[in-house]
Parts: C-alpha cells; structure tokens; sequence
C-alpha cells in the first residue's frame, strides 16, 4: 500500500514560500468525481483484473470473492504481512503448520506441504495433472483455461478453484 501511495503521490511537487492549495489536474474533461474515481483505481496491472472479472459473479459468495480478490493482492493476513505492518515479532513469521518456512501467501496456497495438497487432490479429482506456479494468478490462469474446452467448462473449473481457496 505505501508503494501505491508512493506512485499516487510521484507527480506532487512541493513548493517553499507558496500556500497550500487544493487543485484537480488529472482529467480536467471528465468531471471531478469520474476523474478522481478512474485516477485512483488505476492499476497498472490489467491483466489481474480481466482475470479476476468472475470473482464478482453472482454465484460466487460474496466472502468467497473477498478473500479471492484479497488474495490476488497480497492483503490476506498471513504472518509475513503481519510481521510488515509490525502487529507480530519476526520470531513469529513461521508457517502455522509447522513446516519451519517463513508464512506468505505463495508459501500457503501453492508451496506448503499441508496445505498445497489440496490442488493435486482436486486436479486427481477433475483428471488432470499440472506442475503448480509460483504466482497465485498464474496458478489461476493455468487452472482454469489448461484444458480449453467452452466458457461453461472455464467457469466451472475458476467456480472451483474460488472454492478450493
């Protein structure tokens, strides 16, 4: 967050001598509120967000969608985060199963011993095998469109997955 903060505030300049002002610049045409709204939920990441369109299905529960959506952004309170937003020591940044690895969300839901097995019992499951990415989105992607197949199949493989996380 204080990386999207730094980006956000890249362009302000501060100026000695001059009181402080209040001033919209960016899309002067498009209104205040139009403007201000598309300035600060601008990623540069658009590839994520057309990925993750479906989160917001109505069939997905809303808590589902949450975690999802919290997941792709690295906001979920896994240890590693917490031990950065300084609420546990750096003693305590271990993974809950024991395993002895620092806990992140890619140690969680792709690397961990316990907690990974989930994928490959799935993929059993469905009949199909893959080597797991390290990337939560990539894991996604590649779960979802490996076998191709029609939109119902794609949906139904990303309904899935929303589950299994």
């Amino acid at each position: 967050m204080v990386d999207e903060c730094r980006a956000i505030l890249l362009d302000v300049i501060l100026q000695v001598n001059s009181p402080d002002e209040w001033k919209w610049l960016p899309n002067q045409g498009d209104g205040i509120v139009r403007g201000g709204y598309q300035f600060f939920t601008h990623h540069e990441d658009h590839h994520l967000d057309t990925v993750l369109d479906n989160v917001w299905h109505k069939k997905v529960l809303l808590k589902v969608a949450i975690c999802v959506w919290r997941l792709s952004r690295n906001r979920l309170s896994t240890k590693d985060n917490l031990v950065r937003r300084h609420i546990i020591s750096t003693y305590g940044h271990f993974c809950v199963s024991g395993c002895g690895h620092i806990e992140s969300t890619q140690h969680l839901f792709l690397h961990c011993n316990l907690f990974s097995s989930l994928w490959m019992q799935v993929r059993t499951w469905i009949g199909f095998n893959l080597v797991d990415p390290n990337n939560i989105m990539d894991h996604f992607i590649q779960f979802s469109h490996f076998t191709g197949g029609s939109c119902a199949r794609r949906n139904f493989l990303q309904l899935l997955w929303f589950a299994s996380v």
